[in-house]
């Protein structure tokens, strides 16, 4: 657009030309402020673009964290549930000397 302004400031006189480029003038500016809202409107979607990638990568170690943490609780249901199995073997062979002990006793006769 602007060449063609300069093109026909060539081809016609300074007053002519000054005129032309006067009645251009108005559209251009139009097309400049469209233009402005335009980068204005691109700036904020890279913005809202840049939020949104900021909130996904901070929701993913927010999901890692998470995951660390239900394999840390199933590691300790597992610990606990081999205490829980070695303490039932305990408690069985506490009964059986608990028996031995009472027939030992018993042999015993007291006076």
């Amino acid at each position: 657009m602007a060449e063609q302004i300069l093109l026909q400031g060539k081809i016609l006189g300074t007053e002519e030309f000054l005129s032309a480029a006067a009645a251009e003038g108005r559209p251009a500016r139009s097309a400049g402020e469209a233009l402005s809202s335009i980068i204005q409107g691109s700036e904020s979607v890279q913005k809202m673009v840049t939020q949104i990638a900021a909130a996904a990568t901070e929701q993913s170690y927010s999901t890692q964290s998470v995951s660390v943490n239900v394999n840390e609780i199933a590691s300790i249901i597992e610990q606990t549930a081999v205490s829980a199995q070695h303490s039932v073997e305990a408690c069985q062979q506490l009964a059986l000397l608990a028996n031995e002990l009472t027939s030992l006793v018993g042999a015993f006769k007291v006076g």
